[in-house]
């Protein structure tokens, strides 16, 4: 058996724990197994009082519980006496036993009230425990979502910095395509233009060359036919010189050296520019 069972008060400390917490069972207190130890600290868990309050809470409980023994006692005694020693002085002691259980009320009530007293203060400290727990929570959640935030925010900040730096760089790289792309076309039109430079130049010097060539050959026309104009004459000149010295000359042989004389005339008007084939007529030009 538990110390507690072994001294006899463990009855009454039963009965005090059923007054002061009505709501404790049987089943409770078979839980204790005659500890007064282990009822504290189920009463501690029941309720979420401290140790010294329930403690303090059944002490005063047992007071008042003592105070009612003692004041039934009186006045069992009391009574006693009075059978005893006769009516006068069972009227005396009843007045004073009215007046010591008045007194012993006064007592009980003061007891109560200091136990009242004690339970509201325990009470008063447990609420403010809870109080500042919840506080403390309250702090520390505020504090963690305040963290919380700030880390959303720094994140947000760096999305849109890293935003901002890759269009930058898009930009940048945008501009410098523009830029490349603005090169190559102006190399292009240099080189175009460059190109149509060429082409007019070769195009005029050919121009040129066939205007110097219809040039040439014109006057190498006009040479030709001039040519031809003077042989023509001077055959035509030669020919009635022979006729007269044909029908002027005697001899044979004088006839035949005139003759002689003009073929030489004219083989030298012919020569250099005055090229002609048999029969007297001018070769194309060009070959």
């Amino acid at each position: 058996m538990n110390r507690d069972q072994i001294s006899g008060r463990w009855e009454q400390i039963v009965g005090s724990a059923k007054r002061a917490w009505g709501s404790l069972t049987d089943d409770d207190f078979m839980k204790a197994e005659g500890s007064a130890d282990k009822l504290y600290g189920l009463i501690q868990q029941r309720y979420g009082d401290s140790r010294e309050a329930v403690q303090a809470k059944l002490d005063a409980q047992e007071k008042v519980d003592r105070a009612a023994i003692d004041d039934r006692a009186n006045r069992f005694k009391v009574a006693d006496e009075a059978a005893s020693h006769g009516r006068a002085d069972r009227a005396e002691k009843v007045r004073d036993a009215n007046r010591a259980d008045r007194a012993d009320r006064a007592e009980h009530e003061k007891l109560e009230r200091a136990s009242e007293d004690s339970v509201r203060a325990a009470d008063e400290e447990r609420t403010a425990s809870a109080k500042q727990a919840a506080q403390a929570a309250e702090t520390e959640r505020m504090h963690k979502a305040k963290e919380v935030e700030k880390v959303a925010r720094d994140r947000e900040s760096d999305r849109v910095s890293a935003a901002k730096a890759t269009e930058k760089a898009a930009r940048r790289a945008e501009s410098d395509r523009v830029a490349e792309a603005k090169v190559v076309e102006k190399q292009a039109r240099a080189k175009a233009s460059d190109r149509k430079s060429a082409a007019a130049e070769t195009e005029g010097a050919a121009e040129q060359a066939a205007k110097d060539r219809a040039t040439v050959a014109a006057e190498a026309a006009d040479e030709r036919r001039a040519a031809a104009k003077s042989a023509r004459e001077a055959r035509t000149e030669d020919a009635t010189h022979l006729d007269d010295a044909v029908a002027a000359a005697e001899p044979r042989h004088a006839a035949q050296r005139v003759v002689d004389a003009m073929a030489q005339k004219a083989d030298r008007a012919m020569q250099p520019g005055d090229r002609r084939g048999p029969g007297g007529d001018r070769p194309p030009v060009g070959r």
